[in-house]
């Protein structure tokens, strides 16, 4: 452990190490926007399945059908939202090892999505 000289100046060799961590901080940053925006080119795939799914299965049109998606993505999570498209694909394998992995809270707002959301958004 180094300790403080006086007048708060530090011992030779730490300022070479405090450089040293914070030339890792950029790294970290692009690594953790690339996980960001990762995670959010997911989501969209998956919001932008269920909107072509809505024009094949619902007679919604496109204002009907872009409402499904934004609820979906302003509503739920992505593994919520993976669970009805899979839902609506009729996937049914995929569907039940969703809901083993998620909380029952978690199915019950994907159901709850599915329920509502058609009559929401039919509306516009």
């Amino acid at each position: 452990m180094t300790k403080p000289l006086q007048h708060g100046l530090l011992q030779r060799g730490q300022g070479s190490r405090r450089k040293h961590r914070l030339g890792s901080l950029p790294a970290l940053c692009a690594a953790l926007a690339g996980l960001s925006f990762a995670a959010t080119a997911g989501a969209n795939e998956v919001t932008d399945a269920l909107v072509a799914e809505c024009h094949a299965q619902l007679q919604l049109g496109d204002s009907g059908c872009n409402c499904i998606g934004e609820t979906a993505a302003q509503d739920l999570n992505e593994a919520q939202q993976e669970l009805v498209l899979a839902m609506v694909r009729q996937e049914d394998a995929r569907a039940a090892e969703l809901r083993q992995q998620m909380p029952v809270e978690d199915t019950l707002a994907a159901a709850q999505f599915m329920a509502s959301a058609p009559a929401a958004c039919a509306n516009l």
